[in-house]
C-alpha cells in the first residue's frame, strides 16, 4: 500500500483473513501516507523471501495509526517477521510469532502487548527490537522464547541520531538461550523495567537479566523494579548498570529477586561522575549482595 502524498494517502483499510504463503517480498508492504491500517486474524507463512508485514514510510513523514493484531507468522529466512520504521501510534497485539520477531525503528507511542515469540534468531538484534526514537513505546506481557544465535529477548538502543525516551518494559515472561542479556537498553533517556520473569536457559557470564549502559548518551532515569531473574547456571548479574561513560540521572533499583547470578546488582563506570551520589535500592531478594562502589545504595525516602 502506498498514499506517496498527504493528497493522496490510504486511509481505513481493513485487511482481515488472509494467507500470505508464498511471496517473492513481503506479504503486505506499507509505504509512506498510509493511516488507520488494520491487519486482523492474518496468516504469514514461511515461504515469504522478505519481512512478512514490512511497514516503511519511507520517503515521507511517519504512518500513523495501525492495528497488528491476531496474525500468525511461521518462520522466516530473513532477520524479522515484522518492521515498523517511522510509525506512529500502532497496537501489535495477541499475535503469534513462530521463528522471527519484530523491528520497531523511528517510531512513537507504540505499544507490543501480549503477543507470544517463539524465536529462532539468525542475529544479534532483540527478539523485540526497538532502535532509534521510540518516544512512548510499551512492550508489556508478552512471552518471549529466544533460541539460535545469542542476543536479548528486548533490546532498545539509539541509532543515527536518534534516541528513545519514555520507555517501558513491563510484564514480560522471557526466556533466552545463550550468553546474551534478557533486557538491553542503552542511552534511554527514561526507561522502566518492571515486573519482568526471566530465565536464563543455561550459563551466560557475560549476560544479565537487566542491562543499562550509558554508551551513546546518559540514561536520564530508570526505575528497575518487581523482576526475577533466575537461571540454572551461573550468569554475570541480576541487574547491570554500566556508565560508558553515558551519567545515569536518578535511579531505582526495588522488589527484584535473582537465583543463579555471579553478581546482583552490578554498577561500573568509566570516569568519575557516572552516577548521582546514591541509588535507591530496597526490598531486593538477592542471592549475592550488590557490587556497587560507585554510589550508595540506600532505601529512599
Amino acid at each position: 500500500m502506498l498514499g506517496n502524498t498527504p493528497a493522496t494517502a490510504v486511509k481505513r483499510v481493513t485487511i482481515a483473513g488472509g494467507s500470505f504463503v508464498s511471496c517473492a517480498r513481503s506479504g503486505i508492504g506499507v509505504q509512506r501516507n498510509v493511516f488507520s491500517l488494520a491487519v486482523l486474524g492474518n496468516h504469514f507463512g514461511e515461504q515469504i523471501g522478505d519481512t512478512a508485514f514490512d511497514g516503511e514510510a519511507t520517503g515521507g513523514d511517519w504512518d500513523d495509526g495501525l492495528r497488528l493484531e491476531g496474525n500468525s507468522f511461521a518462520d522466516s529466512t530473513v532477520t524479522f517477521s515484522a518492521s515498523l520504521t517511522s510509525y506512529r501510534h500502532a497496537t501489535i497485539t495477541g499475535n503469534t510469532f513462530s521463528g522471527k520477531g519484530i523491528s520497531l525503528y523511528r517510531t512513537e507511542n507504540v505499544v507490543v502487548a501480549d503477543n507470544t515469540f517463539d524465536v529462532t534468531a539468525l542475529s544479534g538484534e532483540g527478539v523485540v527490537d526497538a532502535q532509534n526514537v521510540a518516544t512512548g513505546d510499551k512492550i508489556a506481557g508478552n512471552i518471549i522464547r529466544r533460541h539460535g544465535v545469542p542476543g536479548p529477548g528486548v533490546r532498545i538502543t539509539p541509532h543515527s541520531g536518534g534516541f528513545p525516551a519514555q520507555v517501558t518494559v513491563t510484564g514480560n515472561t522471557i526466556a533466552v538461550d545463550g550468553n546474551a542479556d534478557a533486557v538491553y537498553a542503552d542511552s534511554v533517556h527514561e526507561i522502566g523495567v518492571r515486573d519482568n520473569d526471566i530465565t536464563f536457559t543455561e550459563a551466560a557470564p557475560d549476560g544479565s537479566g537487566v542491562a543499562l549502559q550509558g554508551i551513546s548518551g546518559p540514561i536520564e532515569d530508570a526505575t528497575i523494579t518487581g523482576n526475577t531473574v533466575t537461571g540454572p547456571g551461573p550468569y554475570f548479574a541480576a541487574v547491570r548498570l554500566d556508565s560508558r561513560p553515558g551519567p545515569f540521572g536518578g535511579v531505582t533499583v526495588a522488589l527484584n529477586s535473582s537465583r543463579g547470578a555471579t553478581r546482583s546488582l552490578q554498577c561500573s563506570q568509566r570516569a568519575p561522575g557516572g552516577f548521582p551520589p546514591s541509588i535507591v535500592s530496597t526490598g531486593n531478594r538477592w542471592n549475592v549482595a550488590p557490587t556497587c562502589p560507585v554510589a550508595a545504595l540506600e532505601p529512599g525516602r
